[in-house]
């Protein structure tokens, strides 16, 4: 069998797989709306001004990815214009999430490699600095002030895998990537974290710090078995199986989880609007 073949077969794996995943989360929901009648109940008395100040929120959330993206340009030893990236950013999270199988960071190596000559390998290396710092930060979140010795040890393994996947690198050199890379993604996942906690706020559940930081590493986690648009259903599984960590009611979980996927299609809506009226896609095409 060819690799081509397997390659399809892997593509095609993911796409019923992905399929399944939101049939099975459509039907979960639907049997525990019938179940729990008043599950959604907490989202009418979300306040309106709560809408326009998560979709800033979510815009901070973009600007971190535009970050990321120049720093891990400049970090393969290639440069690009701010502008352009900042474009790339834009188009390419629109790509991450109507496009199959959480595309967008594929669709920037592509792009990147075709316009500045980044090669695929350089530019993996360099987002697996941001994955790192990503999965390290978010098991942190998860589980640190719950499990601190058990967070600890994840921790020091990660980072001794990353250690020896880098190995090529000077040690200097590895420790500046990433505490640059690690200091960005701590922002970006404050962020999130501040989101989630409003989106709960509002549906009249007041979680604490550490109820907050574990279901925001919960959430986050999911993203690295995305097959769905946007990990849909994967990351309500996700912390709705971490319920016996953070004790969020399963109520409050449904309800600020369908807030939060409306504000995130609202912030996509602007972001399309934009990019169109910019004509963002045909620019970079000419670029």
């Amino acid at each position: 069998m060819s690799k081509e073949t397997i390659t399809a077969s892997l593509s095609s794996a993911r796409r019923y797989i992905g399929f399944f995943v939101i049939v099975a989360a459509a039907g979960a929901f639907v049997w525990y709306l019938r179940a729990h009648p008043g599950a959604l109940d907490p989202l009418r008395a979300t306040p309106l001004y709560l809408i326009p100040l998560l979709v800033v929120l979510y815009g901070l959330f973009l600007l971190t990815n535009f970050f990321i993206t120049a720093i891990t340009i400049t970090i393969s030893g290639k440069s690009y214009p701010l502008k352009d990236s900042l474009m790339l950013t834009v188009y390419s999270t629109l790509v991450n999430f109507f496009g199959p199988l959480q595309s967008g960071p594929g669709f920037r190596a592509v792009y990147l490699k075709k316009k500045i000559g980044l090669g695929i390998k350089d530019y993996t290396l360099a987002t697996m600095l941001y994955y790192g710092a990503f999965l390290a930060i978010s098991l942190v979140m998860m589980l640190g002030i719950r499990y601190p010795l058990a967070t600890l040890a994840i921790v020091v393994v990660i980072t001794g895998a990353g250690v020896w996947f880098f190995r090529t690198q000077k040690l200097a050199t590895l420790i500046r990537n990433f505490a640059i890379v690690g200091l960005v993604t701590l922002v970006q996942l404050a962020l999130i974290a501040i989101i989630y906690y409003l989106e709960l706020r509002a549906t009249g559940y007041h979680p604490s710090l550490a109820a907050t930081l574990t279901y925001t590493g919960s959430a986050n986690l999911a993203l690295f078995v995305a097959f769905t648009p946007g990990a849909i259903g994967i990351r309500e599984s996700f912390i709705y199986f971490s319920q016996s960590i953070h004790h969020i009611p399963t109520d409050h979980i449904l309800s600020a989880g369908l807030l939060d996927r409306s504000i995130y299609l609202i912030f996509l809506g602007i972001l399309f609007i934009s990019s169109s009226s910019l004509h963002i896609s045909s620019k970079l095409r000419a670029r």
